[in-house]
């Protein structure tokens, strides 16, 4: 199984927007991991955009201008990020539909063939019944571990979170 976390310069509005409207992947991370949940291999990568990242997009997730200013384009990176998506019998991230649309409009931006997607599991879906209301990532770790986790929305470090969230969902049952 594949979990993955996108960082972008913001939400999509509606796809209908033209592309040098819509946001960009920045980050992308993808972790394979076994039936057990232990950690098979890892894909973490920053992306450089083609619009500058604004300073209120480095305050959420301190991701900088310089920081991507060597790092490949999305179009240099979208063959990997393939091929890992579609190796996965299924792929599990945290707001899945924000990162599938972030990526699928990432491959339209570049006149990419579609990802075909394998099953696509939510956890905030998944754990709606936890609380009642959608959790954030660090919400629900905490909630799970009863303790904070340090370095959220940052990719590598959300994937991680969730790899752990992912093994505690599923001993408990409820993956």
């Amino acid at each position: 199984m594949l979990v993955i976390d996108t960082e972008t310069t913001g939400l999509i509005e509606n796809m209908s927007t033209r592309f040098d409207h819509q946001p960009e992947v920045i980050e992308f991370c993808g972790i394979i991991i076994n039936d057990k949940g232990n950690i098979i291999d890892v894909f973490d990568q920053l992306i450089k955009p083609t619009a500058p990242i604004t300073a209120e997009i480095t305050g959420m997730n301190n991701i900088t201008n310089e920081m991507v200013a060597k790092s490949p384009s999305f179009a240099e990176v979208a063959a990997p990020i393939r091929d890992l998506i579609e190796a996965a019998n299924f792929v599990i991230a945290h707001n899945a539909a924000f990162d599938r649309d972030m990526l699928d409009l990432e491959f339209a931006r570049q006149q990419l063939t579609k990802i075909a997607w394998p099953r696509l599991i939510c956890t905030v879906e998944a754990t709606l019944h936890f609380k009642g209301y959608r959790l954030t990532l660090s919400d629900l770790y905490e909630y799970l571990f009863k303790e904070k986790f340090s370095g959220a929305h940052r990719a590598k470090a959300d994937t991680e979170a969730l790899v752990r969230i992912v093994k505690e969902l599923k001993k408990r049952g409820e993956l």
